[in-house]
């Protein structure tokens, strides 16, 4: 069978490439995935594309180049392995696939990134796609346990934050978006965000306090992965309040530490990392959830439109515009807000 699929062979160089896949080949643990939809990721899949992530240099890391990208991906199974019973073929499902029309999915092992996961079969393959946003932003709210009426403010206002933001406005959060890019603040606000500051970096700790009467939030979320960002959100939250970090910080910054230290030391603050891959892949016995469990809720609230993620989409490409959609996420971030590739 042919096959087309994305390859990054070098700093900011994008390529499609075919090739043939034999179903005849497939392991006991393996599918043959055709693909509906794919979720573009505007944190890992651009710093392995910029270079960013210095692992793309390392021969042997899972994104060196040349690397086949991919974040999450919503198809049908064409075919499994052999014994295999949990899978058939015909079945639609979501995984952590490739940007691919066609692909070998192996999820042997017991990591939770190697899952597959049977969905239904009315949800959009769109709205499906962007779920896979929706399981990262669940993060934040879960690892932080905030209550009705908590004071929330979430730094940056991209797909990840926009979602991470309403899901704690739906937990019953008082919540505050702050982004510097009017595209994105608009996005946000029509996606349903009530409280949104179109503010420059430098002016956001102000503006925060300000709004909050000098007293700050109860949780600051970076959802950028940017040390600058993760500086100002220590500097909103109130005593015994809550930095949750949602992004990945890779970009280095200078600076002296010992304030921001001696901010979370001298107000009691907690500092959480929110990484979505420490959840077991499946419910497991004494811990509340799972990535499987999350991916369930995630379609509900899309297929709901509780979170109504159709307004924070700001693009569906075919797999030839992957490339401009990279580059547009990096120099247009007022436009290029939320990516999906379709590949029906």
């Amino acid at each position: 069978m042919k096959a087309r699929y994305a390859l990054i062979p070098d700093k900011e160089v994008f390529e499609l490439h075919d090739e043939e896949l034999d179903a005849s080949q497939l392991g006991e643990n393996q599918a043959l995935i055709r693909a509906e939809t794919s979720m573009v990721s505007a944190g890992t899949e651009l710093a392995a594309f910029t270079a960013l992530s210095k692992n793309v240099y390392i021969p042997g890391r899972w994104n060196s180049y040349p690397w086949r990208p991919g974040y999450g991906l919503v198809g049908r199974v064409e075919a499994v392995g052999p014994r295999q019973e949990r899978l058939k073929a015909g079945q639609r499902v979501f995984c952590f696939g490739k940007h691919a029309s066609l692909q070998i999915y192996d999820y042997s092992g017991t990591k939770p990134m190697n899952g597959i996961f049977s969905i239904p079969e009315g949800v959009d393959a769109i709205q499906a796609a962007v779920a896979r946003i929706v399981l990262i932003g669940l993060t934040a709210p879960q690892v932080s346990g905030v209550q009705v009426g908590d004071r929330v403010a979430v730094f940056g206002l991209g797909l990840v934050g926009s979602i991470t933001a309403l899901l704690y406005q739906l937990s019953g959060a008082e919540v505050i978006g702050l982004d510097t890019s009017a595209g994105r603040c608009a996005a946000a606000r029509a996606a349903g965000l009530t409280q949104v500051l179109e503010v420059a970096a430098e002016k956001q700790v102000e503006a925060i306090l300000e709004l909050t009467n000098g007293q700050g939030v109860g949780v600051a979320v970076d959802s950028v992965g940017h040390t600058a960002v993760i500086q100002n959100a220590v500097a909103v939250a109130a005593q015994y309040g809550q930095v949750v970090l949602l992004g990945s910080p890779r970009a280095a910054v200078q600076g002296n530490l010992t304030d921001l230290l001696n901010r979370v030391h001298m107000q009691s603050l907690v500092v959480r990392g929110a990484l979505e891959w420490q959840l077991p892949r499946h419910s497991t016995r004494g811990v509340k959830q799972s990535v499987e469990s999350n991916l369930n809720l995630a379609l509900e609230l899309v297929r709901s439109e509780k979170l109504r993620v159709s307004a924070l989409v700001s693009h569906v490409v075919a797999p030839e515009a992957l490339g401009d959609a990279y580059r547009g996420m990096l120099t247009d971030k007022d436009n290029y807000r939320g990516v999906v590739v379709d590949w029906r």
